[in-house]
């Protein structure tokens, strides 16, 4: 193909270009793109490692991709790790989970993303063990991806993290229970309004009043004196939205 030689073209958009059409070509001819693309895996230099991880996604080789997991550039490792994840391959599993422990945390997060992505009985106890990892963010991720296997073995853990976590990484494990759903998560995700952080008793507000009023009663005096005025004005905003629901219905 013509298009090779563009693969050392001096301007990047250039060498973007000539990969994103090698990747449409590759269903029409993997023979050649796949050719092309173990070139570009044994290539000195890391932005042509992570072109080949591109083709390789393009060719739905999961076995390519697992090695190009083990680069020695956390970018190309982690264009690897997420086009695992695109391909949605079981096979790919034990290789996502070796990537939940890389050095790089943006390859963890990526790592996270990609066994939700992948499912299936064998990701969720690595998910919950990658909750202890020191990075908020990666933490997030791999709260996110507990959310999409909506497995209740994850509640305990989920909780622990409402429970002594901090800011962002407590609304994500709200976020996670409310997905999670079952009748007993409203009452865990009460426990995010005893917050001493805003953020985090606004996020509770807002996911309780997706399911229900019960909670309005409850916690509504100690809501409407919190010492932050923008929780005071997320309740109210709740309580009017809910109250006006209720009226809509009764004049149906």
């Amino acid at each position: 193909y013509d298009l090779v030689r563009l693969l050392d073209d001096n301007e990047a958009d250039v060498r973007e270009g000539a990969i994103e059409a090698l990747s449409r070509l590759a269903e029409r001819d993997g023979e050649s793109v796949l050719r092309i693309a173990a070139d570009l895996a044994g290539a000195h230099t890391s932005e042509k490692r992570r072109s080949a991880a591109v083709l390789y996604s393009a060719l739905n080789d999961a076995e390519k991709l697992s090695l190009l997991v083990k680069d020695e550039d956390a970018v190309v490792r982690k264009t690897a790790v997420n086009s695992l994840g695109e391909l949605k391959s079981p096979a790919a599993v034990s290789h996502l989970v070796m990537a939940l422990a890389d050095e790089d945390p943006d390859v963890r997060i990526a790592a996270a993303r990609a066994l939700g992505e992948v499912g299936g009985g064998d990701v969720l106890d690595p998910l919950l063990l990658a909750l202890n990892d020191e990075a908020p963010w990666v933490k997030c991720a791999v709260l996110t991806s507990l959310a999409k296997l909506k497995n209740d073995r994850a509640v305990p853990a989920i909780m622990d993290i409402v429970e002594h976590g901090t800011g962002l990484v407590v609304i994500s494990a709200l976020e996670a229970l409310a997905e999670i759903g079952g009748e007993k998560i409203p009452g865990l995700v009460k426990k995010g309004l005893d917050n001493s952080d805003e953020e985090v008793v606004k996020a509770a507000i807002e996911i309780l009043s997706r399911n229900g009023d019960d909670w309005l009663d409850e916690y509504g005096g100690k809501l409407l004196s919190h010492p932050h005025w923008d929780v005071r004005r997320s309740f109210i905003v709740a309580m009017v939205a809910y109250r006006r629901e209720e009226i809509g219905r009764a004049h149906v």
